[in-house]
This record gives C-alpha cells, sequence and structure tokens, in this order.
C-alpha cells in the first residue's frame, strides 16, 4: 500500500464516525495540542538574530517587552491572545521569505532550501494538528485559512498559468483568506480577473471595455452562448452564464451615501464573489464559453 492509498490516522477514539468527524474540525487560533509545537517552531525563528523583535514591532505594529535575560518573543507569546500568535507565525513566515531569498540571491543553494524546509514544517505541523490555517507561497509566503480540498483544486486550477486572470484570481484567494482579510481588495481582483478572460472573448474590440460592457453584450446576445454545450430548454447556459456575471459585476459597485459613509464589501461579498470568480475563469480559460452563432 502506497502513501497515497494509505487512510489517515486517527487516535483510538476517533474512528468511528461521529468522533471522526469531530476529530476532524479545523480548529481556530492555537489550540493547547498544537500550542507547544508551534511555540518552539517560532522560538527557534525567534532567536536567529538579536534584532528580529524590532522589525516586528516595525511592521506588525505591535509593542514587545523587553526583559534582561529572556527572549522577547518567549514573553511577548506569552502575554497575547491565539489571534495575536496566529500574527506572530504569520510575520515569521514572511521573514523567512526575505531571508530565503537573500540566501538564494547570495548563492547559498543550501540555506534557501533549508529555509525552505522550515516553512514545510511549519505547515506540516499546522495540517497534522487540525489547524485552519495553512503556510501559501503564493503571492507571497503567509498563513491562509484552509479551503475544502475540491474549492482549493479549482482555485489552483485557476491560478496556475502564467496569465493576468490567474495571477488576479490568486491575489483575490490571498487578500480574502490571509491572517488580515481584505475583502475590498478581494472582490476587486475578483471582477478583474474575469475581465482579463471574458473581455476578449465577449468584446475583443473594446479597448476600452469593463466587465459592464461584457455583461451587457452577452445579455443583448444570450441565446448565442453557451457553456460547454449545456443547453436544457429548461435553463440554457448562456442565461446561467449571464446570472453570474451580472452577479459579480452589479454587486461590486460601492459609492458614497449622501452622508459621506460608504460600505465594505463583507466577508460573505467577497468569499462568494472570489467563488463566482474563480468558476467564471475556469470557464472562459479553456474555451468553455463560447458564442455559438
Amino acid at each position: 500500500m502506497t502513501n497515497e492509498d494509505r487512510p489517515v490516522w486517527r487516535p483510538l477514539g476517533a474512528r468511528d464516525a461521529t468522533t471522526a468527524h469531530e476529530y476532524g474540525a479545523l480548529a481556530e487560533g492555537v489550540p493547547a495540542w498544537l500550542e507547544r509545537s508551534l511555540w518552539r517552531w517560532a522560538m527557534d525563528r525567534g532567536v536567529r538574530n538579536s534584532n528580529l523583535h524590532h522589525k516586528a514591532e516595525r511592521l506588525m505594529k505591535v509593542s514587545i517587552p523587553q526583559r534582561q535575560g529572556e527572549n522577547p518573543f518567549a514573553a511577548y507569546w506569552a502575554a497575547v491572545s491565539e489571534d495575536d500568535r496566529v500574527a506572530l507565525l504569520d510575520f515569521f513566515l514572511h521573514d523567512l521569505e526575505e531571508t530565503g531569498t537573500e540566501a538564494y540571491k547570495a548563492g547559498d543553494t543550501h540555506g534557501a532550501q533549508e529555509i525552505v524546509r522550515t516553512a514545510e514544517l511549519l505547515d506540516k505541523m499546522l495540517t497534522e494538528g487540525g489547524s485552519v490555517w495553512q503556510v501559501a507561497y503564493e503571492p507571497y509566503w503567509c498563513l491562509q485559512r484552509r479551503a475544502n480540498e475540491t474549492t482549493q483544486s479549482l482555485v489552483d486550477l485557476a491560478s496556475s498559468p502564467e496569465t493576468d486572470a490567474a495571477r488576479k484570481i490568486a491575489s483575490a484567494w490571498n487578500a480574502l483568506y490571509r491572517h488580515s482579510p481584505d475583502y475590498d481588495r478581494a472582490y476587486r481582483d475578483a471582477v478583474l480577473a474575469v475581465e482579463a478572460v471574458a473581455l476578449p472573448v465577449t468584446v475583443p474590440k473594446n479597448k476600452r471595455g469593463t466587465l459592464g460592457n461584457a455583461v451587457a453584450h452577452i445579455g443583448d446576445t444570450v441565446d448565442r452562448w453557451t457553456v460547454g454545450d449545456l443547453d436544457a430548454e429548461e435553463q440554457a447556459s448562456g442565461a446561467t452564464l449571464l446570472a453570474m456575471l451580472r452577479t459579480l459585476w452589479h454587486n461590486q459597485e460601492r459609492h458614497a451615501k449622501p452622508d459621506g459613509t460608504i460600505l465594505d464589501v463583507t466577508r460573505a461579498e467577497a468569499e462568494a464573489a472570489v467563488s463566482l470568480a474563480v468558476v467564471l475563469v475556469h470557464w472562459f480559460a479553456t474555451g468553455a464559453v463560447r458564442r455559438v452563432a
């Protein structure tokens, strides 16, 4: 039996269907069973140089206590919340990437490989401990919320080619699921990703087109569009495509109210927008969307 075929090991008390489901639930923050492992990983990073805590203070905009004879990061870890501990791990990943890049540029291949293995060790611990967090390497090293395997596979597929659309899908996904999410950027990049694949197919002669132009064009010619020839009389795929594009486009505008306030994009809106964009980019990029007449 290969490692791929081998079932995931679970403790003796978590092997029936009910307990396995509970055991497999993803944990937020730094749960008790992961705390020592993550602390050790973090402290190993924290002693890399004596001034790293100053860099952490600047980038994280926090105050890290300094007591004689004590590692500043150890004191900080003990004093802060679980969410702040996760933020510290995220900072160490950022510093690791910078250190690895410097090693690679200096020709220190062994040092660069060791740094990659250090990041992989953190990811392994988070996975084994059932954390909601995982290590992401694109568009930069950071912690990212874990998605289900089916969704993650589709995102990986849509973001794998070297295209503008793929780059924006990766950026939208990162903005949505990183430790400090930016929902406005996630939605904006989702729209840009779809524009990058939809405009050349729908309005190729419009050099200053937007997704709104693509929506209007398909709206006027909806009977001439198909997605993978899925065109049942009860629900033509062109109409489904149009509804998805309209949903993405018409919900993305944020204008100031008369009193000057602006509504920010919510997490639910950003998640829905990015999910729509992933599917739409995949459809357009693979040629599933096409004009039939």
